[in-house]
């Protein structure tokens, strides 16, 4: 038991020997710890506010969704889908590509594709 105070007791006499040398080191590193614990709490508080916001917005927004069952309704969406013009076209560019300007070879072999279907 006695061996264990006189250790805390010589530990605590070479810290405070060691603050009264090195004050200015003393001072950096107090005043270092501070404002980070500072940042840290302001952190906490934004993240707090922020929470907080959000908690009453999704309080005073509400989102409801009407869903109606109709008996053979699988295919419908599929039934009114009409393929557009623009992407209809599945022949490829005509003319010299600015990436490769030689001839592609599958230029004029694109089953049912003729000059007039072809993109410009």
């Amino acid at each position: 038991m006695f061996g264990f105070l006189r250790f805390v007791t010589f530990s605590v006499t070479r810290g405070l020997q060691g603050l009264r040398r090195n004050g200015l080191m003393t001072l950096a590193a107090t005043a270092t710890m501070l404002l980070m614990l500072l940042l840290l709490a302001g952190f906490w508080l934004v993240q707090a506010g922020l929470a907080a916001g959000v908690q009453y917005v999704e309080q005073k927004v509400e989102i409801v969704a009407d869903l109606h069952d109709v008996a053979g309704a699988e295919g419908s969406l599929t039934a009114q889908a009409v393929p557009s013009p623009r992407t209809s076209r599945r022949c490829p560019p005509s003319g010299p590509s600015p990436t490769s300007p030689r001839k592609r070879p599958w230029r004029d072999s694109a089953i049912g594709c003729d000059s007039a279907a072809r993109w410009t």
